[in-house]
C-alpha cells in the first residue's frame, strides 16, 4: 500500500471522522478510521455503529491496499503537517507518513476487522439547501434533552406538513424539547417529504451540523430510508441511524393563552441577562422578571455571590403586569442564536406561572417555549 494525497482534503474529512470514532466503545476497532487506496482514490470510513461516514478524495495510488489507523492520532499528525502533499507507505506493521522533513510511523490494525458501513447509500435523494438545513438544526439543537436514558426526547423530531409556508405548498417542521423548553422551527419543504415523523438522536444532529458547516456546496442530497437519515455533499456521505423512541405529543403543551406581550431589543436583553446572571449558581440559577408599567426589571441572587439587578426601559408592553422567573442558562442559549444588530425578541406570557413563548422579529416561523421557574415567597413579597 503506497499513495499520496493533498493534506487539506484529508484534514477536512478526518476532522469529521474524529468526532464519530468512538474510543470508549466495547469494540476497539471503532476508534480507528479505515483507509482504502485504489483507483486513484483514497476511500475513508468511520463509524460508531450509529453514525457512519464515507468519503472519497483524489489520490495518487502507487500500490493499492487497505488499513485501519487510530482516528485521533492520525488526524492530529496530518493536521500539523506543513506541505501540501502527504505520502503514505505501508511498512510491515506501521503506516509511514512522510511530508517534507516530517516522518511518522503509525500503529495499524487490519482493515478486515473494520465493520461494514450502513446508512451511507443514497438511491433517491432530495436536493436541499445546505444553509437552510444547517440553520434549522442549529436553532433546535440546544433544547434537545441531553439525558440518553430519555430516548424519546434525546433527539430532534422532524415531520413534514401540508401547510403553506412562503411560496411552498408544504413545510418541514423540527421540534426539540428537554422537558422544560420546546423549540419549533418551520421552513418550506422544497420537495422533502416524510410519510411519518422521524427522531434523529442528539449526537447525530451534532454531527450533521458539523457536516453542513464543513460543506463547500450550497446544496446537499438527503434521503430518509431503512431507518437512516443520510446526507451527501460532494464526495462525503454521512448516515445517522434514527431513534426508535416515540416523540411525545408536543402540541398538548403549547401555550393556549397569553396575558402579556413584551417586545424589546435582543441586544439589550442579552446584555441585561448576562449582567444579572453573573451572581447565579447551579443551585440558584433563576432570573426574576418584574414587568410593571412598561419597565422590565431583572433580578438574580445567591447566598454565595450576592445580588444583581438590571432595568430595561426601552420596551413595548401590551397586557398585564407580570412577575415571573426563568433559567439564566436557558435564556442565554436561546438569545445567543439571534444576537444580531436590530433584532427584536417578543415574549408572550400566560401570567407568571404559565409557559412563555419567545419569538423573533426576523424569523416568524421560529419560537421557543420556556417554562418558568418557581419564585420564592420572600422575593414575591419584596416585589
Amino acid at each position: 500500500m503506497k499513495f499520496s494525497v493533498e493534506q487539506a482534503a484529508l484534514v477536512n474529512v478526518l476532522s469529521l471522522c474524529c468526532s464519530i470514532a468512538d474510543r470508549k466503545h466495547t469494540m476497539p476497532i471503532l476508534a480507528n478510521v479505515k483507509l482504502l487506496a485504489e483507483d486513484n482514490k483514497l476511500k475513508i470510513s468511520s463509524t460508531d455503529l450509529e453514525i457512519s461516514l464515507y468519503a472519497e478524495i483524489q489520490a495518487e495510488v502507487i500500490k493499492p491496499g487497505s488499513v485501519a489507523v487510530p482516528a485521533k492520532v492520525f488526524f492530529e499528525i496530518v493536521r500539523l503537517l506543513d506541505e501540501e502533499r502527504v505520502e503514505f507507505n505501508l511498512d510491515e506493521s506501521r503506516l509511514v507518513v512522510s511530508c517534507g522533513e516530517s516522518n511518522y510511523k503509525i500503529v495499524i490494525t487490519s482493515a478486515l476487522e473494520f465493520p461494514s458501513l450502513t446508512g451511507v447509500e443514497i438511491k433517491n435523494p432530495v436536493l436541499v439547501d445546505s444553509d437552510k438545513l444547517y440553520e434549522m438544526f442549529n436553532k433546535t439543537l440546544f433544547s434537545i434533552c441531553s439525558d440518553e436514558s430519555r430516548y424519546n426526547i434525546n433527539g430532534l423530531f422532524i415531520e413534514t406538513l401540508e401547510n403553506n409556508i412562503g411560496q411552498s405548498k408544504s413545510g418541514i417542521r423540527l421540534v426539540s424539547t428537554d422537558g422544560h423548553r420546546i423549540s419549533i422551527i418551520e421552513r418550506p419543504a422544497d420537495g422533502f417529504s416524510l410519510k411519518k415523523g422521524i427522531l434523529v438522536p442528539k449526537k447525530g444532529i451534532s454531527e450533521l451540523i458539523k457536516f453542513l458547516a464543513n460543506s463547500e456546496s450550497n446544496s446537499a442530497q438527503v434521503e430518509v430510508v431503512d431507518g437512516y437519515f443520510t446526507i451527501k455533499s460532494g464526495e462525503i456521505v454521512l448516515g445517522v441511524r434514527l431513534s426508535d423512541g416515540v416523540f411525545p405529543n408536543y402540541k398538548q403543551v403549547l401555550p393556549k393563552n397569553k396575558t402579556t406581550t413584551i417586545t424589546l431589543a435582543c441586544e439589550d436583553f442579552i446584555s441585561a441577562v448576562k449582567k444579572v446572571s453573573i451572581v447565579t449558581t447551579e443551585m440558584s440559577k433563576s432570573i426574576v422578571f418584574k414587568l410593571k408599567s412598561g419597565v422590565l426589571e431583572l433580578f438574580a441572587s445567591s447566598q454565595e455571590n450576592g445580588e444583581a439587578k438590571a432595568k430595561l426601559n426601552n420596551i413595548t408592553q401590551s397586557g398585564e403586569d407580570v412577575l415571573t422567573s426563568f433559567s439564566a442558562r436557558y435564556l442565554l442559549e436561546l438569545l445567543s442564536i439571534f444576537n444580531e444588530k436590530d433584532e427584536e425578541v417578543i415574549l408572550n406570557l400566560d401570567g407568571g406561572e404559565g409557559p412563555c413563548s419567545f419569538s423573533f422579529k426576523s424569523d416568524e416561523n421560529y419560537n421557543c417555549i420556556i417554562m418558568p421557574m418557581r419564585i420564592s415567597e420572600n422575593i414575591k413579597q419584596a416585589a
